[in-house]
């Protein structure tokens, strides 16, 4: 990656200045800042967090402190303009020990200098102990088995085509965004074959065929195999894949998502809630989640693979209570092992057409065939489905409950319970 100033001298001053603000463990605001100030270059945040490293010879007195307090506050920057991506690929501390946190706030990237394969942020194969883009705007976080101590955040962020301050909201509205979706689901007009209402809800999500693949359309995480200590947090966020590839030109484990996480290890929960957007969907094939994967409120819609994959997984519960979910495309529970509950509240669940799995006539809304739920399986509170639900061989240690719950366009729910 190719980005960064040439001036040496100005170079060197943005450097000692961003290394001053991590002593003292503040955040550098760059809000303030006179034009063309306010802009740093993705460089320059690699260069200062790989060059907090021990000493060749036993620190004392101020330096001591000076180093130990740059390692725990790590870089701190707000309402700045990155240049170019920050890689910290392959990146770890002295002696194999995480690097200090990286801490990004209402951030936008811009990609001069970088290739289109070329990540904003890539910590691939990086030890580093946090991982915080809150109301960034940026086109693809990298993480492919990163190795993150603490938590990752990106909570608030999306692409760098959105509008507005980046609050998302619904159709990217500054409205009452939980309102205008609840309308949406009372409104049985919507629900016919010619108006499909999770088009109407993810407005954001642009139609892939004819469009070029701009990077700033999207905002894209992929973290396969990647390792997080803490939480994964994604609240009130746009995340967007890519424009779909023709079917055939890829292989499979190289099907892209809004937010890929196969085969990772969480060792805290994935918080995708609080109305955000999941445009190409979520993968969790495989991958261990210690804690809960909570959903209410996201819109979830398919792209080259399902709109939320979590086949063969193992969590501690799948919960989409409220405010309300809703998913276009199969949400898919096969062969995954669940120590808690999976409750679904007043959510939407609408099989893709384009998806060739078939029930009963029907592309599948929901399948979970041989899914062991050790607590309770719960579908109710005008829980909506358009296809049917598969769950053969499914095994639940508590409750059954579809409660509520209703096929839309038919009499009655189309379940697949054999076996």
């Amino acid at each position: 990656m190719n980005a960064g100033s040439s001036d040496e001298p100005t170079h060197q001053g943005q450097l000692a200045r961003l290394r001053e603000f991590m002593a003292r463990g503040e955040w550098l605001d760059l809000a303030s800042e006179p034009p063309g100030c306010g802009v740093l270059s993705g460089n320059l945040i690699r260069e200062a967090l790989l060059n907090i490293q021990a000493p060749d010879k036993p620190s004392t007195g101020d330096d001591a402190a000076c180093l130990s307090s740059q390692a725990s506050s790590g870089i701190r920057i707000r309402n700045g303009r990155i240049v170019g991506g920050i890689d910290l690929s392959g990146c770890q501390g002295d002696g194999g020990r995480s690097l200090p946190p990286l801490l990004l706030e209402n951030c936008e990237f811009l990609r001069e200098g970088l290739d289109p394969c070329d990540a904003d942020v890539d910590v691939s194969d990086c030890c580093i102990r946090a991982v915080s883009l809150v109301n960034c705007r940026l086109s693809e976080l990298r993480a492919i088995a990163a190795d993150i101590a603490r938590s990752l955040d990106v909570s608030r962020s999306g692409p760098m085509s959105s509008n507005g301050d980046h609050d998302w909201g619904v159709a990217g509205n500054k409205v009452d965004g939980e309102a205008e979706f609840d309308r949406l689901l009372a409104d049985e007009a919507l629900y016919t074959e010619e108006i499909v209402p999770i088009q109407t809800i993810c407005a954001r999500c642009n139609d892939a065929a004819g469009q070029d693949d701009d990077p700033e359309t999207h905002f894209w995480i992929n973290m396969k195999d990647a390792r997080i200590g803490g939480d994964l947090i994604a609240r009130n966020s746009v995340l967007r894949s890519p424009v779909l590839r023709a079917p055939g030109t890829f292989p499979p484990h190289d099907t892209r998502y809004a937010l890929k996480l196969a085969g990772a290890i969480i060792m805290g929960s994935v918080k995708a809630n609080d109305g955000s957007v999941f445009d190409g969907g979520i993968n969790l094939h495989l991958a261990v989640v210690k804690g809960e994967v909570w959903l209410g409120g996201a819109r979830l819609r398919a792209g080259e693979g399902g709109a939320f994959d979590a086949m063969s997984c193992d969590v501690g519960g799948v919960y989409a209570r409220f405010p309300s979910f809703a998913c276009k495309g199969e949400f898919n529970l096969d062969l995954a092992r669940v120590r808690g509950s999976v409750i679904l509240s007043n959510a939407l669940l609408e099989s893709d057409a384009n998806q060739p799995t078939k029930i009963q006539g029907h592309a599948r809304a929901l399948s979970a065939e041989a899914c062991r739920i050790e607590d309770d399986f719960i579908l109710s509170d005008n829980c909506r489905t358009r296809g049917g639900l598969h769950l053969r061989r499914v095994d639940v240690g508590g409750d059954l409950l579809l409660r509520g719950a209703r096929n839309l366009g038919q009499k009655q729910l189309a379940v697949d319970l054999e076996e």
